[in-house]
């Protein structure tokens, strides 16, 4: 027999939420003085929390560049 699924059921599954839509674009800035923050690129994170502590790697051509 097939199972019947209630129409809240069916509704719930329709809207589900979209993750990308929550996510926000985060500027990385490298120190090139004490004083003074180079950009270096973006990334995408939920929030804050979400991207400390991330890895980025580039050649010192890159950042001097």
């Amino acid at each position: 027999m097939a199972k019947k699924i209630s129409a809240k059921a069916r509704a719930a599954a329709r809207k589900q939420r979209d993750k990308w839509k929550t996510k926000r674009w985060y500027t990385i800035r490298a120190p090139r003085h004490p004083w003074d923050f180079k950009p270096i690129g973006e990334t995408i994170g939920e929030s804050d929390e979400h991207i400390i502590g991330r890895v980025y790697e580039m050649t010192q051509q890159e950042f001097d560049g």
